[in-house]
């Protein structure tokens, strides 16, 4: 966890009266790792705020906040932090006397201005001064000037070093509703979001306009606003079929699930069953390959490059008019490819498939209506095993408004 894990937030984005503290998570995990000092700390440390702050008044307010990381504003990523924020928020609740209406959900989306303070924190990072003068810039630019900056190595260090924490980390905020309120509008100078004067995050239609609580101490606050662009949520499951083996007459059916952006399963099936007996003409074959992927370069399930393994097992019996060959093979490999979306429900799917096959088969031969059995041979091979064109369907893939909204 970073030094900054229980501290107030730096004054140069946020100056208020509220009380902040950061837990963090490992992956996979939906709770704290209470066996980190700094995280038993931070979580006494918000007791005890939620403690002193009733002890004042009943003006009570606990925001907890989470993030995805620029670039990863996605479903998984969301639901991930959403069910942190709420076994928190539970969890808390056992704790102090308070409302369930005193505690605020928050998706923090790229989560720019906790970005800055992570980064404001950790003298390491590359080309920090550059990297803070640009999340603080024209937020249509700051991601492209980022991955730009030092031929991409500030932004490289970023994705492998800090982006992970930002996802891994709830912000906790404890204070009155305009305390609470007035440092969600802060951040929003430097995230980009539009924030109504009550706090609150602004809807698209609600009309209304920011501006400063009366009571709320005169500070100067830049608030950029920006046209909502959409974004898709293509859903954990897609279905699938390969046009190369539909082209051999092969029909595939292929189902990908996927657990998270960075992993998933597919499993493919394909069956060609033709026959013509009296032409002594076979083609049959079934193939079924579950493979796990580890994707790349990906910020949805529907969009990015993968690195798969797999095994497999194929069945065949193929005849055309002479000696036919009738057996099995099992095989194994490694795999690379990629997803394009072409719409919310569409995609296209290319990929390569290198590893071992061994096969087992009988050779026979047609005789007066009966197959006459000659010899059973084996053989290896390594190369190619697949080859995927392949059209994909997200049943449940819907168009998004990508943009900042109170949970």
């Amino acid at each position: 966890m970073l030094p900054f894990a229980a501290t107030a937030s730096p004054a140069s984005i946020a100056a208020d009266s509220s009380s902040t503290a950061r837990l963090s998570f490992r992956i996979g995990q939906n709770n704290p790792d209470m066996t980190r000092l700094a995280n038993r700390k931070a979580y006494n440390k918000i007791v005890r705020a939620i403690a002193a702050r009733k002890a004042e008044s009943d003006d009570v307010a606990v925001e907890i906040t989470y993030y995805c990381a620029p670039g990863a504003e996605n479903y998984i990523n969301k639901s991930i932090g959403d069910a942190r924020a709420m076994l928190l928020k539970y969890d808390l609740l056992q704790r102090v006397a308070l409302p369930d209406s005193a505690f605020i959900i928050t998706d923090g989306e790229a989560g720019w201005a906790e970005l800055y303070r992570m980064i404001e924190a950790t003298p390491s990072v590359n080309n920090r001064d550059e990297v803070l003068a640009i999340i603080k810039s024209d937020p249509s630019t700051r991601m492209h000037r980022l991955k730009k900056l030092n031929d991409g190595k500030a932004y490289a260090y970023l994705h492998e070093n800090i982006f992970p924490l930002l996802r891994g980390n709830l912000k906790v905020t404890v204070g009155s509703a305009q305390a609470v309120a007035m440092a969600r509008r802060i951040d929003g100078s430097i995230n980009a979001v539009t924030v109504c004067a009550d706090g609150s995050l602004l809807c698209t239609d609600c009309g209304c306009t920011p501006q400063q609580p009366a009571s709320a101490p005169q500070q100067v606050v830049t608030y950029v606003v920006q046209s909502p662009s959409e974004a898709v949520d293509y859903g954990r499951f897609s279905f699938k079929t390969n046009l190369v083996y539909d082209f051999v007459l092969a029909p595939s059916l292929e189902v990908e699930y996927h657990f998270n952006p960075s992993w998933s399963l597919n499993l493919e099936y394909e069956m060609g069953w033709w026959k013509k007996k009296s032409k002594n003409k076979t083609y049959e074959i079934a193939m079924v390959s579950p493979e796990a992927r580890w994707w790349f370069k990906s910020s949805t399930p529907g969009n990015g490059y993968y690195l798969g393994a797999f095994p497999g097992y194929a069945w065949f019996d193929f005849e055309n008019g002479g000696t036919g060959h009738r057996g099995h093979g099992v095989f194994g490999g490694m795999s690379f490819g990629f997803v394009k979306p072409l719409t919310d429900k569409l995609s296209f799917e290319a990929g390569l498939g290198v590893g071992y096959l061994n096969l087992r088969y009988k050779d026979y031969e047609p005789v007066d209506d009966h197959h006459v059995y000659t010899r059973t041979k084996s053989t290896g091979y390594f190369g190619p095993l697949k080859v995927k064109l392949a059209l994909v369907w997200h049943p449940w893939g819907q168009k998004l408004k990508k943009s900042a909204s109170q949970r």
